[in-house]
C-alpha cells in the first residue's frame, strides 16, 4: 500500500510540473516557438535524447541572449 502511496504521489506531482511548465511556456511563447521548430514538441513520449537536445539548444539560446550575443 505505501508504494501505491509513493506512485500516487509521483503522479500528481509530475501533472503539477507539466502543468505550471505550460504557463510557463505562454509566457515565453517565442522562445520556445524556436525551440519547437528546431527541435520538435515535446510530449510525455519524448525520448531522453529528444529532451537532451531540447534542453541543450535552450541553454544555448539563454546563454545567448543572457550575454547580448
Amino acid at each position: 500500500m505505501q508504494q501505491q502511496t509513493v506512485y500516487t504521489n509521483y503522479l500528481l506531482s509530475s501533472h503539477d510540473l507539466w502543468e505550471q511548465a505550460d504557463e510557463l511556456q505562454k509566457e515565453n511563447e517565442e522562445f520556445f516557438r524556436g525551440l519547437d521548430i528546431e527541435c520538435g514538441h515535446l510530449t510525455f513520449h519524448s525520448s531522453i535524447l529528444d529532451l537532451v537536445r531540447y534542453v541543450r539548444l535552450g541553454l544555448h539560446r539563454l546563454r545567448s541572449i543572457a550575454t547580448g550575443l
